[in-house]
C-alpha cells in the first residue's frame, strides 16, 4: 500500500503535461492581457480623432491577432524545445 503512494501511476506524466501547459499560459498570461488592453485603449482613442471611429470589432480583431500572435510564439518556443 505504502509503494502505491510512492510510485505515482503511469497517468501522472499526462496530468504533469497539464500543468506545464497551465504554467506557461500564466507566464504569457501579461502579454495577453497588455495586448487585449492595449487593442482596446487604441479603439477609445481613435474616437476622439477625427475621420476616425472605434469599432468593437475592430478590437476584437485586434485581440483575435494578439491570441494567435502568443499562440504562435508558443509553438515556436515548443518547437524549439
Amino acid at each position: 500500500m505504502i509503494r502505491y503512494w510512492l510510485t505515482p501511476p503511469a497517468a501522472d506524466a499526462d496530468f504533469d503535461a497539464k500543468v506545464t501547459d497551465i504554467c506557461t499560459l500564466y507566464r504569457e498570461a501579461p502579454a495577453l492581457a497588455a495586448g487585449i488592453v492595449y487593442a482596446a485603449t487604441d479603439e477609445v482613442h481613435q474616437l476622439f480623432v477625427s475621420g476616425r471611429h472605434g469599432s468593437p470589432l475592430d478590437w476584437l480583431i485586434d485581440t483575435a491577432g494578439v491570441v494567435a500572435g502568443v499562440a504562435i510564439a508558443l509553438q515556436v518556443a515548443r518547437a524549439r524545445g
